[in-house]
């Protein structure tokens, strides 16, 4: 769906101008829960502080941007200086044409009963809501000093902004908001900003009993009334530091409880149709005397930490501070509001054949902000019979061996259960946690049905789960050197290629600590992650210039006797300064001028040529003479400061950095904001904006700080050093920049410990014994993790949905940072910030399982367990581990690009396989995904510049076995091929004649093309020889502009008696999103189809001058509306048109039983006043490969469907079929596959483990 940002160009910024051009994406641009452009716009209500402290001095010199009169409340007061920022943002909305997408209010303080406005203890509506901006503007530039209210009754305000925001009939002031029910926000949160005064004696305390009572009156209509848990949760006042002089809770003092109600209340999971409402606040105070303000900021602060919001300290002379702070909101509120939606991935399981009753889901959810740091989990659920006998997913609550259950799934939203209860997830965690808070994890960050518990978890991605696990074990680490300290397991090798052996440890496990005792991460952090590194740098505030000699005398009588007035020439007259520029400059007695020491007197620019300036200097003695000499220096200020390094450096952008021991001169009164500049006993923190540029810019800010020398040399460091980046991957909550909040002392593990599970489908392995299950995943927090997967048993002391270990590859140490800093953000659909960056991810890609339990075999891999990690996106790599013990990883072998120039982005699961007369297991793989495949529409005149072929490597050295590429280089058994497009999809392996032993090959690539690879070309019975594979394209299927179809997903095979029936699925997963453009070859204009090829050469080889079979050699959308016969040996195969434009597969296709089940995507079109996040329309296709009878059901909540997962499992002593995600309601639900056909489907290939 097409969305509409806030794209208003600030001074010296950029607009954004979108164009109908090639684009790159990739599928999590689906997840930006894009919604029509008429779609309803969001509600912000500013509450400002009318009281009559505003009236204090400030020294901003505030104008209206638009030049149109001046504020009515002073252009010297702090109210006036509120009243010209509001005015301004609220003009830049108007000057760029979006004060149409949004609705924006004013609320005030009403204790003199403003207008005669109901209780004077609460907020007064000062003017709606409403969209255009003009009306407000033009209300706040008439806004009367003598409508300033006498006190603050904050919470009491809070009160009344929730009534209005939600239309109510009754309010605080008992006025009667129901008319304005059409600006209550509809589908998303509404938005409060609180602009507050902190000063030495603001209080913003409340009027007995007020706030506190309309808090439970609103707790009522959820059903939450004293001595229930929501009652509790919602009504505990919330301590904050310094505040009344105690930091303890105190009942005076409810705002901060009124923004933990509006934002936290699970509005979405009730009957009520409130909104919740998201609140900011921004603390407007004197910067020379902030610290005896600090508890109301303090008490400012926790209100934006409670609602969700942020917030934001402006000084009181900081006109354009203010402006700034609230289009960044403004900005953020259109995003936040039109960003992301949440979603789920795959169910897994362990081994084909029969399988345990553990249904394994692994979990994500974007971040809202588009913030690079998402939370991930991992579930575990089970399958169970209901009353009626049908096959559904149950949760951990009930007993499927015993009697009949009820499903988790939710079939309204396509999610699971807000009731349901995972695997592991508890209230209290068994064994038993010391510290663990009994009030819940969750307190400071309630929601869903659970509240501030874990359990239920539901459909929260962050609950419960291995994620719960996480924190428990990891609850109050403090990361000393001591195991008790730091007890997680977490592997890496300490550079890329380190793993293995060294000639000094020898092999052990080839892995190294990740943790601070390792020296080699400590001393290398710069190079390894990019932090704790320095540079020299100058700072430079404005240009020195030379000035022609004068002189004055102060008068020996009257007034004035010790002032003088200079009026200097310029003597460059290249310097561009214009009349009424100010220049600073330094004069002493003596009759002589030095160079500027010291802040002191501003001189003004004179019209004329040359160039005059003119000052007056007091303090002098009088009836003396005071020369400036001639090419005396004076120093023109400038508003920023310009950052020149010495030599390249090696921050990035966002990077958060500190300037220490300067050694000129910089003058400041206080602490500043992330644009200050320190004095030379302060270090100050501001933040890279070019990561390659020598030289950039920063605002000086408030308060007014000037440089007095030409320019200072100070020394850049790093703000995050190797152990805080080390301590905060391994889980320390340390940096102080969590979206959710966790439980606080004692506690120190952070919330976002486990991140998004996005793409990886976990591999589960039944060890059997007293090891039980255990499963492997990658997460993109960098971890790839290896997890207890037993329901209830520990294993070696891990408690189940414990970590036992993780691993991380060290091509991923440079990506942390990110994480950490949280920053810039994900370039998805939709985000404008010219600074953003593609996500980045680790171990993405699914985790593929060698467990050799053969007892005749003499291969080396006889007993052993390994397992090979992919990256997707992550990487050009894979890494095999042997995990036969699992609580004790060792490092096996990995591959790059460097090794095999070729290999692209990991996208193809390597598969494990048997080669007749070859002793070790062989792994087949595509080559992987190439970028270039990121363009829509891809250039027709391009090729893929890498992951053109297929890959058989050794799989217990890596080595390659045979490799038919583009490009062999200089890589030894490899076959030349004629491939242009990358294959970024699994291959599929055959074996014919079902003897163990793989013969044949089917892969896909990015082009529609299948390609057959005979590794039996001499017969079944023959030893496989690399020297005589052969491939061969079968089919081609792909064309230009609309034809331009892709085969990301790989195809199966479905062996018959005649021929080989192979079933491909086109589609562009990676562009899901609806366009207007008409442009031929864009992905949403793209003809996909289902194919049914038939590959009549069913023996070991195909032969020479075979001619790949194209569309045309196929029939067209058969079996719709008459009986049709895929057997029938005049057909070569057939396809079917998926109907809907846009419509694309998604997952991989699986036969069983004669149907094909395979789920597509495709976006809905924009429609007028649309509500909810789109994630389109999501397709469960069951179509019958013989007879073409294609039939469908939607998946409820849209998004894109994992592969189906189908298998036998044993429920209360049966062995039941089943297939989850074949048919719906939900991509979560199994059903019972049909089984219509007599058995004789021959087994592709199944390796035996």
């Amino acid at each position: 769906m097409v969305r509409k940002f806030f794209a208003w160009c600030a001074a010296a910024g950029l607009c954004a101008v979108l164009s109908n051009h090639i684009a790159s994406a990739q599928d999590i641009d689906i997840y930006t829960g894009m919604s029509s452009a008429d779609s309803n716009p969001p509600t912000i209500l500013l509450v400002w502080d009318n009281t009559a402290k505003t009236s204090a001095s400030a020294n901003s010199v505030c104008a209206y941007s638009d030049g149109v009169g001046t504020p009515s409340l002073g252009t010297d007061t702090v109210a006036g200086m509120e009243q010209c920022a509001m005015v301004n943002a609220l003009l830049a909305l108007k000057n760029a044409g979006v004060s149409d997408q949004v609705r924006v209010g004013l609320m005030v303080f009403n204790h003199n009963k403003f207008s005669n406005n109901g209780n004077g203890n609460c907020g007064y509506l000062y003017a709606k809501p409403e969209s255009g901006i003009s009306a407000l503007i033009n209300s706040i530039r008439a806004f009367d000093k003598n409508n300033q209210a006498s006190s603050i009754e904050l919470g009491d305000t809070m009160a009344e902004a929730w009534a209005m925001l939600n239309g109510k009939s009754t309010s605080c002031s008992g006025v009667d908001y129901s008319a304005l029910s059409e600006v209550a926000t509809q589908c998303r949160d509404a938005v409060l900003v609180y602009i507050g005064n902190a000063f030495t004696n603001s209080n913003p305390k409340d009027n007995a009993g007020v706030a506190e009572s309309q808090l439970k009156l609103a707790l009522e209509d959820f059903g939450y009334v004293s001595g229930t848990n929501g009652y509790s949760v919602f009504t505990s006042p919330i301590a904050v530091a310094e505040l009344n002089g105690s930091g303890t809770a105190n009942s005076a003092y409810w705002a901060d409880e009124w923004t933990r109600f509006m934002k936290r209340v699970p509005v979405i999971e009730s009957d009520v149709s409130d909104r919740n409402v998201t609140s900011y606040t921004i603390s407007v105070t004197d910067f020379a005397n902030q610290g005896q303000a600090q508890p109301v900021i303090n008490y400012y602060s926790e209100m934006a930490t409670q609602g969700g919001g942020k917030t934001f300290l402006i000084d009181m002379n900081d006109s354009s501070g203010l402006t700034k702070a609230l289009l960044s909101i403004f900005n953020e509120v259109q995003a936040k509001n039109s960003v992301f939606a949440s979603a789920t991935l795959p169910v897994t399981a362990n081994t084909q054949g029969t399988y345990l009753n553990q249904v394994f889901v692994a979990m994500f959810r974007p971040d809202g902000d588009a913030n690079p740091r998402w939370l991930g989990n991992l579930k575990q659920y089970q399958l169970g019979l209901d009353a009626g006998g049908n096959i559904v997913l149950t949760d951990s609550t009930e007993n499927p061996n015993t009697g009949a259950v009820t499903s988790k799934t939710n079939p309204t939203t396509g999610a699971l259960s807000p009731e349901a209860v995972s695997f592991w997830t508890t209230n209290t965690p068994s064994p038993a946690v010391t510290n663990w808070p009994t009030a819940g994890f969750w307190i400071n960050s309630p929601s869903g049905s659970g509240l501030q518990f874990d359990s239920p978890d539901g459909d929260l991605v962050e609950k419960g789960g291995a994620a719960e696990m996480a924190h428990a074990d990891n609850l109050t680490a403090t990361y000393a050197d001591s195991s008790n300290d730091n007890a997680r397991n977490l592997w890496t090798c300490d550079s890329v290629g380190g793993c293995g052996c060294d000639s000094v440890g020898g092999c052990g496990s080839g892995l190294t600590e990740f943790s601070t005792a390792n020296t080699a991460l400590t001393t290398n952090a710069a190079s390894l992650f990019g932090v704790g590194g320095d540079s020299s740098v100058t700072l430079t505030a404005g240009v020195a210039f030379k000035v022609g000699a004068t002189t004055c005398k102060t008068p020996g009588t009257g007034n004035n006797q010790k002032e003088c007035t200079f009026t200097v020439p310029l003597l460059d007259s290249s310097l561009a300064l214009s009349a009424g520029n100010l220049v600073t400059n330094t004069v002493t007695g003596g009759a002589s001028c030095t160079l500027p020491t010291s802040y002191c007197t501003v001189a003004t620019v004179l019209s004329g040529s040359p160039k005059l300036f003119t000052f007056t200097k007091s303090g002098l003695t009088k009836n003396t003479t005071y020369t400036i000499p001639q090419s005396s220096q004076f120093y023109k200020a400038d508003s920023s400061v310009t950052v020149t390094f010495a030599a390249a450096h090696g921050f990035s952008v966002g990077d958060s950095v500190t300037f220490t021991n300067c050694t000129g001169q910089a003058t400041s009164s206080n602490v500043y904001g992330l644009s200050g500049l320190p004095s030379s006993s302060d270090t100050k923190q501001v933040t890279i904006t070019s990561k390659t540029a020598k030289t950039f810019t920063f605002d000086l800010g408030a308060p007014a700080l000037t440089l007095t020398d030409a320019s200072v040399g100070c020394t850049v460091k790093s703000t995050i050093t190797a152990a805080n980046l080390i301590n905060w991957v391994r889980g320390g909550d340390i940096i102080g920049n969590e979206e959710q909040a966790g439980p606080g002392s004692p506690v120190t593990v952070r919330p976002s410990l486990h991140g998004d599970v996005l793409h990886s489908r976990p591999a589960v392995i039944n060890y059997g014994g007293t090891t039980g299950v255990v499963v492997f995943y990658g997460a993109n927090d960098g971890v790839f993790r290896a997890v207890n997967g037993n329901q209830t048993a520990s294993i070696g002391g891990i408690r189940a949905g414990g970590e036992l270990w993780g691993f991380i590859a060290p091509e991923f140490h440079g990506k942390f940072k990110r994480l950490l800093q949280n920053t810039p953000l994900v370039d998805i659909a939709g985000v404008l910030d010219t600074n953003k960056q593609p996500k980045d991810y680790f171990f993405d890609g699914s985790t593929t399982v060698l467990r050799d339990t053969r007892s005749s075999t003499t291969a080396s891999t006889k007993g052993k367990t390994y397992i090979y990690l992919t990256a997707r996106r992550g990487g050009r790599l894979i890494y095999a581990l042997d995990v036969t013990d699992p609580k004790t990883p060792e490092f096996l072998w990995s591959k790059t690009n460097a090794n095999i120039p070729e290999l692209g982005q990991t996208w193809s699961q390597p598969k494990v396989a048997l080669l007749r007369g070859r002793a070790n297991p062989v792994l087949i793989m595509g080559a992987g995904y190439a970028p270039e495949q990121d363009a829509d529409p891809v250039p027709t005149t391009s090729h893929d510049s890498m992951g053109r072929g297929v890959l058989i490597l050794d799989a217990v050295t890596g080595d390659v076995v045979w490799a038919a590429l583009a490009d062999c280089g200089a890589l030894s058994n490899c076959t030349p091929a004629a491939l242009t497009h990358s294959v970024a999809a699994d291959v599929t392996l055959l074996d014919r004649n079902s003897d163990g032993y793989v013969d044949r090959v089917y892969a896909a690539d990015t082009g529609a093309n299948i390609w057959r690879i005979d590794l039996q070309p001499n017969g079944y019975n023959v030893a496989a020889d690399p020297g005589t594979f052969k491939i061969t394209k079968l089919a081609a299927l792909g064309g230009s502009g609309n034809d331009a179809r892709k085969f990301l997903f790989a195809p199966d095979v479905i062996p018959t008696d005649e021929f080989d029936a192979v079933m491909a699925i086109s589609g562009d997963r990676e562009h899901p999103l609806y366009t207007s453009a008409t442009t031929a070859g864009m992905a949403y204009n793209v003809q996909n189809r289902i194919y049914m090829v038939k590959d009549k050469i069913i023996g070991s080889v195909m032969g020479t001058g075979f001619t790949a079979l194209t569309n045309g050699d196929l029939v067209a959308n058969p079996g719709q509306t008459q009986p049709f016969d895929a057997t029938a040996d005049t057909v070569n195969g057939y396809y079917l048109d998926l109907p809907n434009k846009g419509e694309k597969g998604v997952n991989a296709p699986v036969t069983v039983a004669g149907k094909t089940y395979f789920g597509t995507n495709y976006p809905d079109v924009p429609k007028t006043n649309a509500c909810s996040a789109d994630l389109g329309i999501a397709r469960a296709y069951t179509l019958d490969f013989n007879t073409a009878k294609l039939q469908y059901s939607v998946f409820v909540g849209g998004g894109l469907p994992p592969s189906p997962v189908t298998g036998l499992v044993n429920i209360g002593g049966d062995t039941l079929p089943f297939i989850i995600g074949g048919s719906g309601p939900t991509t979560f639900d199994p059903s019972t596959p049909e089984i219509e056909l007599s058995n004789n489907r021959k087994r592709a290939y199944w390796y035996a483990k």
